[in-house]
C-alpha cells in the first residue's frame, strides 16, 4: 500500500479511501466528500458519513472490490482484503480514518504519523471497512 497523506485537516477518510484502492488524494476526493467543520459542531457528521460510506461503496464497485462492515471487534483479517478503520479521538463527533493493508499495519494519514508502522491491534478502533477483491 502506498501513503497518501491528507491535503485539509478533515481530509483522512479521502487520503484513507486514496491508499486502499491506490488512488491519489484528488482523485479520491472526486468521490469522497470533505467534511466541514460546522458538520462536527452541528452534529450533520452523520448525513456526511451516510453520503461517505454510500460513496465508497460506489468506488470499491469501480475498482472490482466487494465492501462489506465485518462485525467487532475484535475484527479479522482476511487474505487480499484492504480496511478502512475509524479511531476515537478527543473531539466529540469526530473519528479519524485510517487505511489497514492486508497484513494489518496502519497507515495513518495524519502527515504527523506518515513514517508510524503500527499493527491495527494496538489501535482503539470503532468501525471497519473490509475491501476484498472480487473473486
Amino acid at each position: 500500500m502506498n501513503y497518501v497523506a491528507q491535503k485539509h485537516s478533515l481530509g483522512c477518510l479521502i487520503a484513507a479511501g486514496a491508499m486502499v484502492f491506490d488512488l491519489s488524494y484528488d482523485r479520491a476526493g472526486w468521490f469522497i466528500p470533505l467534511p466541514r467543520e460546522e458538520d462536527l459542531i452541528d452534529g450533520s457528521v452523520n448525513e456526511i458519513t451516510e453520503l461517505s460510506v454510500s460513496r465508497l461503496q460506489s468506488l470499491s464497485n469501480l475498482s472490482g472490490k466487494v465492501m462489506s462492515a465485518p462485525d467487532g471487534p475484535p475484527f479479522d483479517l482476511k487474505e487480499g482484503c484492504r480496511y478502512i478503520a475509524w479511531l476515537e479521538t478527543d473531539r466529540p463527533n469526530f473519528l479519524h480514518s485510517v487505511a489497514v493493508d492486508e497484513a494489518g499495519i496502519v497507515f495513518d494519514p495524519d502527515s504527523d504519523n506518515q513514517d508510524v508502522r503500527k499493527h491495527w491491534t494496538e489501535y482503539s478502533i470503532k468501525v471497519v471497512l473490509e475491501f476484498r477483491p472480487i473473486e
